[in-house]
């Protein structure tokens, strides 16, 4: 019996230095299974979603394929519609609806001037920049000034020194403004920049893209990209249009911008898109007899533009019937009177 409760005791500890090493083996054998199997989810692919639509009521002042404009200041997009440009709303930045929204402010340099031919130019530190009548009663064309969507302010800036024209060319980069003509009369279309602190214009310039009509333009990291639309040329005394696929990168005042790689979808102009993450996209526009609804990636840093998912909306026959805006990581697209409402995300949460 004096050599029975030895032996057990060596057993207990030969068993329990064989287990440590088992359990340890199956904990890293899980460990690596979890990594392996399930490791971390791959960032979702950017996806059209079609969000729910405001129902905006109809009224003779209101058809659905009339234009639309939308404005993002201060990380908030305000929506005008109806054939005056009359009813106003707002894009509810948590619950990703539309509301209306009873702005205060009223006179030529508020949300009513869109009605008598102002432009919607560009937006700058919260404020909305506006002007460049194309009629109305005053048609004053050189007329600009901002707005303050919150409390309505409104303010009459230095007037716009250059040739006004219809759709020009309107961005900010470097914290300046910038507005290039599109097609004019002129020799060339001229580049003016605008300071916002000293509230002054500045000739920058000849456009580079020259008399071009229908051009797109977008800044993405602080550079600016443009191109497409068409020019006029004459050929056997009949004024024809030659479309455009070229994209170029520009610096403001520089007399040189670098050609990129040629836009490889279907020519057109009026193309529209946004600025995601600085990364370009852009698709939609027309030519003579289609109106688009491909979409494209540029990537900066590669110079290569890819295919994205087509636009599943229902494809637009006037012209200025979609609003196309970014707000965020996240892209959206307002059809007609609200009729239709698309945002591009590659987040899998709602909304």
């Amino acid at each position: 019996m004096k050599y029975i409760i030895p032996i057990c005791l060596v057993l207990m500890t030969i068993t329990s230095c064989k287990k440590n090493p088992v359990l340890e083996t199956v904990d890293a054998t899980v460990e690596n299974q979890t990594i392996e199997s399930i490791g971390f989810a791959p960032t979702p692919a950017y996806q059209w979603a079609l969000m729910p639509k405001y129902e905006v009521p109809y009224y003779p002042h209101n058809l659905p394929e009339d234009d639309n404009l939308v404005m993002v200041a201060g990380g908030v997009a305000y929506f005008l519609t109806g054939d005056l440009l009359s009813l106003r709303f707002k894009l509810n930045n948590s619950t990703k609806q539309w509301e209306i929204n009873n702005n205060p402010s009223v006179g030529y340099m508020g949300f009513a001037v869109f009605s008598v031919g102002f432009q919607y130019l560009f937006s700058h530190e919260g404020k909305i920049y506006n002007g460049l009548m194309q009629g109305g009663p005053e048609y004053n064309e050189n007329a600009f000034g901002s707005l303050d969507p919150i409390n309505g302010v409104t303010q009459s800036l230095a007037p716009y020194p250059g040739i006004t024209t219809a759709n020009p060319l309107c961005f900010v980069a470097n914290g300046k403004g910038y507005i290039i003509s599109g097609y004019t009369k002129a020799a060339s279309p001229l580049v003016w920049e605008y300071n916002f602190t000293a509230n002054t214009w500045t000739n920058k310039g000849n456009s580079p893209l020259g008399k071009r009509n229908g051009a797109v333009v977008f800044v993405a990291n602080n550079k600016v990209y443009m191109g497409l639309g068409y020019e006029n040329i004459n050929l056997n005394g009949q004024t024809i249009k030659r479309y455009k696929r070229d994209w170029l990168e520009y610096i403001p005042g520089s007399i040189y911008s670098i050609v990129k790689a040629d836009f490889p979808g279907q020519l057109r102009r009026n193309a529209e898109g946004f600025v995601i993450g600085n990364t370009p996209y852009l698709g939609f526009g027309k030519n003579s007899t289609t109106y688009f609804k491909d979409f494209w990636k540029y990537n900066v840093s590669s110079n290569t533009w890819t295919q994205q998912p087509n636009w599943p909306g229902t494809t637009s026959t006037v012209n200025n019937n979609l609003a196309v805006f970014s707000l965020g990581t996240t892209g959206y697209v307002a059809k007609g009177r609200l009729s239709e409402f698309w945002r591009y995300s590659n987040s899998i949460f709602y909304p």
